[in-house]
């Protein structure tokens, strides 16, 4: 009998190949554009001024500001509730449904606005005189539907939260205490680092967009970045006006960075039984029973306000119709999209057991403006690959660019769930180079792959800030288009459009769901 000869080369780190093209197609253009406002800096001192908000641009940040803090503590307080009461039900019909209320998580603030828009008007004509006092523009509905369109991420959150704290220390403290102060002496502080996970990230998201607000004639900081550009055609310029919300995003990444990998690197997730059968004083499951009750209204309103607005089977064929063109372009890049980013989620997953660092790097992108990200993809692609810029990758390159540290971190956190041994193991006896990579790891991974690659696939669908500046002239997303539309108010064409957008997202945030727990089925 042969002997098994055992694979010497030195094989290539394929994470660091993907590592090179995510900095080559971010970082470069994000590094000139840095160069770039030093040198017009350098030139003309007066625009460091830019970066210093007075007058308007301090009230704009000032807007943006309390609009982003009051929705991520109300969206973090309601997680908070309505995830502890969704885990308080293992059976009938909420314990098999409960995580369907986070397959809306992926569709954008824009196409909440149109159903929520719809209902404060029949409610201040139902109520007549009563009603006068319902504004339908301004902070109050930017924060209404803002809370409506992050409250799946914050519930879902909330509950991974919970189901991470170790039963045995619940237990323990429930034969020495009530359980309301065994939940907000044990359970509350065990799941924080999950719970400030929220507060930041739905800080970053809000800060740094500006569709929400634009559509509530409500004045934030992140228009005046896009607005600057349209007018001056300057990335110094607005690279410079955005620094004060930049170390605000940069300064709670790092936090949320923190609770994010506490909670992807945690083995003990589904250890915690839940709160069936607990004791909660009547107020505390009152506010529990009306954050679910939101949470339903948030499912409820969006899918049937949409279908109520559509009106017809054939207004809905009109809308996609009258829209193919756009329908195909984004199909092109939310696909591609998906396709290159899921590719590159799962080589750069190697690069997320290397430390906090390489988790600060990735997800870099999420906490810029999404103008912010296209501002600089067009300086840099510009100047330096001209023959892409103006073409259909522009497009595909800004989601790839925004949505890759989600694939990576969904891949990373399925394997954490896999028994490290089998990696090893097949690196250590296979007998041809990549032989582990595809006869192994592949094989193994190929349901976390594939739900990073869906729920890219749905980000994508909802892209608007950075797509808006890189899509090629004469052609236009579904995203753009219905963005358009809701400046002049809803019809049954934008209503269509937004309800074929919340379907498809819808079902391919439970097909990534479906595809990542079939992992649960392999071998740990």
């Amino acid at each position: 009998m042969g002997e098994t000869t055992v694979s010497t080369g030195k094989r290539p780190d394929l994470s660091s190949v993907a590592s090179f093209i995510l900095l080559f197609i971010f970082f470069m253009p994000l590094v000139q554009s840095i160069a770039q406002t030093a040198m017009d800096a350098l030139g003309d001192p007066e625009i460091v001024w830019l970066a210093v908000p007075v007058g308007r641009r301090l009230t704009l940040l000032v807007n943006s500001f309390g609009l982003a803090a009051s929705v991520s503590l109300s969206v973090a307080v309601l997680g908070v509730l309505a995830g502890s009461y969704l885990l308080s039900i293992n059976e009938g019909f909420w314990g098999k449904a409960r995580w369907a209320l986070m397959l809306t998580a992926p569709v954008p603030p824009y196409i909440h606005a149109l159903t929520w828009s719809t209902t404060m008007m029949f409610l201040k004509d139902s109520l007549g005189a009563y009603g006068s006092s319902i504004p339908l523009s301004g902070f109050f509905m930017s924060y209404c539907v803002n809370v409506l369109a992050y409250l799946p991420l914050g519930v879902g959150l909330a509950m991974v939260g919970f189901m991470l704290v170790e039963s045995e220390a619940v237990e323990a403290a429930r034969l020495v205490k009530d359980d309301y102060r065994v939940f907000t002496d044990i359970v509350l502080p065990l799941a924080m680092p999950t719970i400030s996970t929220v507060l930041g990230l739905v800080f970053i998201l809000v800060v740094t967009d500006f569709s929400v607000p634009t559509l509530y004639s409500f004045n934030v900081y992140s228009l005046e970045v896009f607005s600057e550009f349209s007018a001056s055609n300057s990335t110094s310029n607005s690279l410079l006006l955005s620094l004060p919300t930049l170390a605000a995003t940069f300064a709670l990444l790092s936090v949320s960075i923190r609770g994010l990998r506490s909670t992807v690197q945690s083995s003990s997730v589904a250890r915690f039984s839940g709160f069936n059968g607990w004791r909660l004083p009547e107020w505390f499951e009152g506010a529990q029973v009306t954050a679910v009750l939101v949470c339903v209204a948030q499912f409820v309103l969006l899918v049937g306000g949409l279908i109520v607005e559509t009106g017809s089977p054939q207004s809905l064929w009109f809308a996609l119709t009258a829209g193919s063109d756009d329908v195909v372009t984004t199909l092109i890049i939310s696909i591609s999209g998906a396709i290159i980013g899921g590719a590159l989620g799962y080589l750069l997953m190697e690069k997320l057991e290397e430390g906090a660092q390489w988790w600060f790097l990735l997800s870099l992108p999420l906490a810029l403006p999404s103008s912010l990200v296209g501002i600089s993809l067009i300086l840099g692609y510009n100047t330096w690959l001209p023959a892409v810029y103006g073409t259909m990758l522009m497009p595909v390159i800004a989601v790839v660019t925004r949505f890759t540290s989600l694939a990576a971190i969904i891949v990373y956190a399925q394997k954490r769930k896999m028994n490290r041994l089998l990696f090893d193991a097949a690196e250590l006896f296979e007998v041809r180079k990549n032989d582990a990579l595809w006869r192994v790891k592949l094989p193994l991974q190929m349901q976390g792959i594939t739900a990073a690659a869906l729920i890219l696939f749905a980000f994508s669908l909802g892209e608007l800030g950075a797509t808006l500046l890189v899509v090629p002239p004469g052609s236009e997303t579904l995203t753009i288009r219905i963005f358009n539309y809701l400046h002049y108010g809803g019809s049954e064409e934008v209503a269509g459009l937004c309800l074929v957008m919340a379907v498809v997202m819808m079902t391919l945030s439970g097909l990534a769901a479906y595809a990542y727990n079939l992992s649960e089925g392999k071998m740990k």
